[in-house]
């Protein structure tokens, strides 16, 4: 038999493109035979030990996890029948990331994280360690506080002890009550007391250390002493802060701010005390010092941060009603909510939504959004307000028109095989 050499070559030419396209797809790897790695979030850096809650990426490659293109990757705690812990795809090389992966209640020790692609899986060791937490971060002798703990044994009693860290004459206190014991997966919540024998001449920064009868030990820190707080600490003038704290029950106080009595009262039966202050516009930026008196000689402190006034950066500073803007703010109230306003309409906030704000320990905030809403063209005043009074000033975003398209016929009547001839006409925001 012979074949011309017309098909001969469009034989030949057809087989070449088969190959290349066959070169081009990689071959289906039969399933995950290797672990994946295990990083801090959004980087290279291994991440394989860490408390319950502890968050990380998992990621599988052409050298460690790497799955069958395009296959369903599932992570799991464990082993196949454990928790489910996120998916993803792969990609054509079988290449994939499951990213902010949370660490689930489990026991102390080493546990699996296993990637399975439908056809294989393998596991990634990661190490569980104990962690304890307090719901309140300071407080007196008597006061209840609530302990949580994970990473313990499971199943185990477990004991809490308060001690004394700059002390000259260390303190040390073992809780008798209540009798706590860890869950199935190493967890327990429980409410304890702060010791009632610790003495006024014993406040100090205590480690609240909490030990499983294996000697898993996890530790925190709580204040033990009499203070003063201030919502706001920092922030413009023209703000209100408060300023509350715990001294001795039912005792008379005075506040002072920079040095000068602005408020006094009388404590509660429990030592709790608040007042309010605006901060007077005549305070250059810097730090002030604000104290509480009780009997003469007794003090506490705390520091109010005068900044500068508000400022933001709307990006671009124009837009149609329905573009996302984004905007920046600094020296506003610390850890406060904040509201955006074009003229009087609230085009965004925190209370709308929890991701616009808040502000940080520093006052600032970056890279939130807003829509322009379906207002009339114009020149606007745009404003951030935070729930403490500071607001910005000065600052305008021009509403574009949005473009209008219309299209009509030149004529109103037309016969049959007549050509219509149509008349176009738009408005744009130039």
């Amino acid at each position: 038999m012979q074949i011309n050499k017309k098909l001969k070559t469009t034989l030949m030419i057809t087989l070449l493109t088969l190959s290349a396209i066959m070169v081009a797809i990689p071959m289906a790897s039969a399933n995950i035979t290797t672990a994946p790695d295990l990083y801090e979030p959004g980087t290279t850096t291994p991440l394989i030990t860490g408390p319950v809650g502890t968050e990380l990426d998992v990621v599988g490659t052409t050298g460690s996890g790497n799955a069958a293109p395009f296959s369903t990757v599932t992570l799991y705690w464990g082993g196949l029948s454990g928790a489910e812990l996120g998916s993803t795809t792969a990609d054509a090389a079988g290449e994939w990331t499951v990213e902010d992966v949370e660490i689930p209640s489990a026991v102390t020790g080493p546990a699996y994280i296993v990637a399975s692609d439908g056809s294989g899986q393998f596991g990634a060791e990661f190490t569980v360690t104990a962690s304890v937490d307090t719901d309140v971060d300071r407080g007196l002798p008597g006061d209840e506080v609530v302990l949580t703990g994970h990473g313990f044994a499971k199943n185990d009693d477990i004991t809490v002890t308060f001690d004394s860290t700059t002390l000259g004459t260390p303190v040390t206190v073992t809780l008798t009550s209540p009798a706590i014991t860890t869950n199935g997966t190493g967890s327990f919540s429980a409410t304890i007391t702060i010791p009632s024998t610790i003495d006024v001449a014993e406040y100090d920064i205590y480690d609240v250390t909490a030990e499983d009868e294996a000697s898993t030990t996890a530790t925190t820190e709580i204040t033990v002493d009499y203070y003063i707080l201030l919502t706001p600490s920092s922030g413009p003038t023209g703000i209100t802060t408060t300023m509350s704290g715990r001294i001795p029950a039912s005792t008379a106080y005075t506040i002072k701010f920079n040095g000068a009595t602005i408020d006094s009262g009388t404590s509660t039966s429990d030592g709790s005390f608040s007042e309010e202050y605006t901060i007077p516009g005549v305070l250059s930026p810097t730090d002030y010092d604000v104290e509480v008196f009780w009997e003469t000689v007794n003090s506490r402190s705390a520091q109010f941060e005068v900044t500068d006034p508000p400022t933001i950066d709307v990006n671009p500073d124009h837009g149609m009603a329905g573009d996302v803007i984004v905007i920046d703010g600094e020296d506003f109230s610390n850890n406060a909510d904040i509201t955006i306003y074009l003229g009087s309409t609230v085009v965004n906030s925190t209370a709308l939504n929890e991701d616009f704000g808040p502000t940080d320990k520093s006052g600032e905030f970056a890279d939130l959004e807003f829509t322009v809403p379906a207002i009339s063209a114009g020149i606007y005043d745009i404003y951030v307000v935070d729930e403490y009074g500071a607001s910005s000033t000065g600052d305008t975003f021009t509403v574009d028109a949005t473009p209008v398209f219309s299209m009509s016929t030149r004529a109103t009547e037309y016969v049959r095989m007549d050509f219509i001839s149509l008349v176009s006409q738009s408005t744009s925001a130039d």
